[in-house]
């Protein structure tokens, strides 16, 4: 075993125990565990920043064939700024409920990072436009997740509120529907910007790699009609200032739209962003 595969297997182990924690903290209403929790998830994410910089820099590798290091790399990214954004919202709201919203969601793609397989293509990164595609989809797919974990909870628990059903164990953990969607207000100001960037710089890196800008490959077709929604999403709530359940299900349908665009093209679909796990 590589000293990689060692401190990957410990990332994996610190994510793993921290969701565990903080579960069991939360049922059991103990601050210590939750503090426990959140103090294994930060271990986790400081050795995985290590672990990202090393790979970064190629002083380590997934070892994969056609690209599976590049993608897989990218994976890991979108894992580390899913809990970068956690960590940035518990400092702000003090609410340990969010690291168990999230982690799981970070565990996940973390390890799912180490099963991509890309196909015989041309490599997906070309120059700054390249970096600058997949860095700002990555951070605004992030948002995006965090949206969707927020607007669920907000849904779930506005909905017993709405039907007077009395709040017990797991629910009165949960911060107030105010902290819920304050999350969706920030990955929707956040967020649009940031796809809107990765769109354009996709543009320009794939006339770099394939000679034209624009395709009308379906991962591309798709893309700009999750860019539309972003866009209907951030309209709302900046210019109407939308609040509460329909942003909150916009915050859902948008994060399935990038999951399907991400993930559903390549097993249903011919694309040439093509990559398996």
């Amino acid at each position: 075993m590589t000293w990689f595969d060692g401190a990957s297997f410990l990332i994996a182990a610190l994510y793993f125990l921290g969701t565990l924690f903080m579960l069991t903290g939360l049922l059991l209403r103990r601050s210590p565990l939750q503090s426990t929790a959140l103090g294994l998830s930060f271990a986790g994410f400081v050795l995985h920043t290590i672990l990202l910089a090393a790979l970064l820099f190629g002083l380590a590798s997934f070892d994969r064939a056609n690209g599976g290091v590049e993608r897989g790399f990218f994976v890991q990214v979108f894992a580390w700024v899913l809990l970068l954004f956690f960590f940035l919202l518990w400092h702000s709201l003090r609410n340990a409920f969010l690291g168990l919203a999230v982690s799981p969601v970070s565990l996940i793609a973390y390890l799912s990072s180490f099963t991509i397989r890309s196909e015989a293509a041309p490599s997906m990164v070309k120059g700054i436009f390249g970096w600058v595609h997949i860095g700002s989809l990555l951070l605004s797919v992030a948002l995006a997740t965090a949206a969707c974990v927020a607007g669920i909870l907000f849904l779930y628990i506005d909905g017993k509120i709405k039907h007077k059903t009395r709040l017990t164990g797991f629910d009165r953990e949960m911060p107030a529907l105010s902290a819920f969607d304050r999350i969706n207000h920030i990955a929707a100001l956040a967020g649009f910007p940031l796809f809107t960037i990765g769109m354009f710089a996709g543009f320009m890196n794939a006339g770099q790699i394939w000679g034209t800008t624009l395709s009308w490959d379906p991962k591309e077709i798709l893309s700009l009609i999750v860019w539309a929604a972003y866009c209907i999403w951030f309209y709302q709530r900046l210019i109407r200032g939308a609040r509460g359940r329909r942003v909150a299900l916009m915050a859902v349908v948008i994060f399935a739209a990038c999951l399907f665009s991400m993930f559903g093209v390549n097993i249903f679909m011919d694309t040439h962003h093509s990559f398996r796990v």
